[in-house]
């Protein structure tokens, strides 16, 4: 690692060396593979601490930030769900609760529920293919759904990047 130069990337990753981090990172795969709620108590960016029981459905990893987020569902007072992302690092604790969740509960799809999440008008991005530009722009942009389409000029392309509002400053 002391032989790369990292740039664009945040210095407060996760504490991947935290017995703690370990234990909660370890209960939720649990939970994600035996489809069991998580009673978790967390410190949110807001300052606030909330304690709720969240159904997890998957982890995603941030190379940017050095995080891992879940992606769970909270079952509102009204009784329909909500998709939180959670950060594992800000989590205080992590229980595997003896629920069992089935299918005919409405849970929505994850993916379904996360593809409504994206801006409905996308970052549009107008690239002049010098230097290999086209291919470091994907590189950088990888994790997002986006569309390339080559313009009037051969060397020209636009790019239409379709991000999760929440994550908005972070793009």
């Amino acid at each position: 690692p002391s032989d790369f130069l990292y740039f664009d990337r945040y210095r407060d990753s996760d504490p991947f060396d935290s017995f703690m981090y370990r234990k909660h990172f370890s209960r939720i795969l649990e939970a994600i593979r035996c489809r069991k709620p998580l009673g978790i108590v967390y410190y949110s960016g807001k300052n606030r601490i909330l304690e709720h029981t969240w159904l997890p459905s998957r982890l995603e990893y941030s190379a940017k930030d050095g995080k891992f987020r879940l992606c769970a569902f909270y079952r509102r007072a009204n009784g329909r769900w909500r998709l939180d992302v959670l950060n594992v690092a800000r989590m205080l604790r992590v229980e595997i609760m003896n629920k069992d969740v089935h299918k005919n509960e409405g849970i929505p799809d994850v993916d379904t529920c996360l593809e409504a999440s994206l801006s409905k008008d996308p970052l549009v991005l107008e690239i002049f293919d010098d230097r290999n530009a086209l291919e470091r722009t994907m590189l950088h942009f990888a994790s997002y759904q986006k569309t390339v389409e080559r313009t009037q000029d051969a060397r020209r392309y636009r790019c239409s990047i379709y991000y999760d509002v929440r994550w908005e400053t972070e793009l």
